[in-house]
């Protein structure tokens, strides 16, 4: 018992355990804090996978140590490291106890196992979403742009009387065409799947557009809209995304219009600081609407946040959030200050990179198709009339195809500067096989692919299979030749 006292001393503790048997393999002494054995049996009874261990240490004087034996122990499931030794004339068996730290590895794997599978899960339920949202943008923005297109040509050709019933009918595509977007955008904005396109922008002709563009939408609520800009920055160029400027005062005014009663929203530029090749400008959008507590004021820029009051129901929340994200992508911040009954001004800082001599000169180039031969490719018959009576109009020599097997036909036997089509021409084709099956065959010159698409656009996508530009739906004329120009200024 001495010896098995100063074993117990010097080696265990509520995690291991010292048994001690004979050349007999008969036990002697045990201390039965794991694992209870009877004093006087063999050891093979407790322990029957021991016996041929025993047996060589017995025999031969060879020590064994067993690490993570499983034992089943009334209802509980053990897990035991054995060694085998030699000390003098006894033999010793060493139970050592790391059942925990085993099912703490066991329930590590599992939850490791778990989160591989979950994160699977996710990410396919995150593509299926995408996938759904992009279905639902390019049904929306297909009937926006044949509508879209039908008004402009109203509008020129003067068939409407009411100049404040056309363009608020103009205003509400654009509006449903912004919700479709903010949908997907945010989406984008929150995986960092947004890029700038930062082109040459006249600023006073970019912010009066959309002073003019708002106008009409304003007036429903009896509202004015003033469009604040120093004469300085009138002949100024600058650096910048167009498309995702417009986007930022869009909700901006959207949003202050819907909390304004015959008031005015006034927009524009405070100040700006000179960074050398850039410019920091402070920009705001203030209304005398009925304003709202500075807690409220704080929050709205989260996602889904909407103020309780009746206008602001007409959407989904997210505007305010996509314009704050946009901020960021130029270095700015973005801040709202408000007082009930008094109004809201909203301040935002953007950083535009200073416009070079050659980006000016392409920028007042006149738009202009006079001459252009181009292929239009659509399977909507109304899109390729509504588009060719544009081009017409321009001078333009013009061609149509409605199927993949078509355009192929004309493409094979004419020559064309410009191929204009939808990407997505029927549940089997698309404008990439048109394309594979004609490559870049023309006259001479390299004949320009201008892809017009319902989905979400990504341009550098298209651009690695060949084509030269993509443009979102809905598409006015002047936005399509925008690009062309741009394309052959680049010739």
């Amino acid at each position: 018992m001495k010896k098995l006292n100063e074993l117990k001393f010097k080696y265990t503790s509520n995690s291991t355990q010292i048994i001690i048997f004979d050349k007999n393999q008969i036990i002697k002494e045990s201390c039965h804090t794991i694992f209870p054995v009877e004093i006087g049996v063999h050891l093979s009874v407790p322990f029957p996978f021991l016996e041929p261990y025993t047996e060589e240490l017995i025999e031969e004087g060879i020590s064994e140590k067993l690490d993570c034996v499983t034992i089943e122990l009334v209802g509980k499931r053990l897990h035991l490291d054995f060694t085998i030794d030699q000390q003098s004339d006894q033999y010793i068996i060493f139970l050592e106890n790391h059942t925990i730290t085993y099912q703490a590895r066991e329930i590590i794997q599992q939850k490791r196992n778990e989160y591989f599978i979950y994160s699977e899960h996710l990410e396919q339920m995150q593509k299926e979403k995408d996938l759904f949202f992009q279905k639902i943008n390019h049904e929306i923005r297909n009937p926006l742009q044949n509508s879209l297109l039908m008004l402009e040509r109203m509008k020129e050709d003067h068939l409407v009387a009411d100049k404040r019933l056309l363009h608020t009918l103009i205003n509400n595509i654009e509006s449903a065409a912004y919700i479709a977007e903010d949908i997907l955008e945010i989406a984008k904005l929150k995986r960092g799947h947004v890029n700038i396109r930062n082109k040459t922008n006249k600023l006073v002709e970019v912010l009066s557009e959309i002073e003019e563009k708002h106008r009409y939408r304003l007036e429903i609520n009896n509202n004015k809209i003033v469009l604040d800009l120093d004469v300085k920055y009138h002949h100024c160029y600058y650096l910048f995304d167009k498309l995702r400027i417009n986007q930022i005062f869009d909700n901006l005014i959207i949003n202050a219009n819907k909390f304004t009663q015959n008031g005015t929203i006034t927009f524009g530029v405070e100040n700006h600081v000179d960074l050398g090749a850039f410019y920091k400008f402070s920009f705001y959008v203030k209304d005398t609407g009925v304003g709202m507590t500075q807690n409220q004021a704080d929050q709205i820029f989260d996602d889904f946040v909407q103020v309780a009051n009746e206008q602001a129901q007409k959407g989904f929340g997210l505007g305010l959030a996509i314009v704050k994200q946009y901020v960021k992508l130029y270095s700015g911040k973005i801040k709202a200050f408000s007082e009930k009954t008094i109004g809201t001004i909203i301040r935002f800082d953007l950083t535009f990179e200073k416009s070079s001599e050659r980006d000016r000169l392409i920028e007042n180039h006149q738009l202009t198709a006079e001459g252009v031969k181009i292929l239009l490719v659509d399977d909507d018959p109304i899109s390729l009339l509504l588009l060719k009576a544009g081009f017409v109009k321009q001078k333009s020599h013009i061609d149509t195809a409605r199927t993949v097997g078509e355009a192929i036909d004309k493409l094979k036997i004419n020559s064309y500067d410009f191929v204009i089509t939808d990407y997505n021409l029927n549940e089997e084709y698309t404008a990439y096989d048109i394309k594979n099956k004609v490559g870049t065959k023309d006259s001479g010159n390299v004949m320009k692919w201008i892809i017009l698409s319902g989905d979400s656009i990504k341009e550098e996508e298209f651009k690695e299979r060949g084509f030269h530009a993509a443009i979102q739906k809905p598409a006015n004329l002047n936005k399509i030749l925008k690009v062309i120009n741009r394309l052959q200024s680049c010739e």
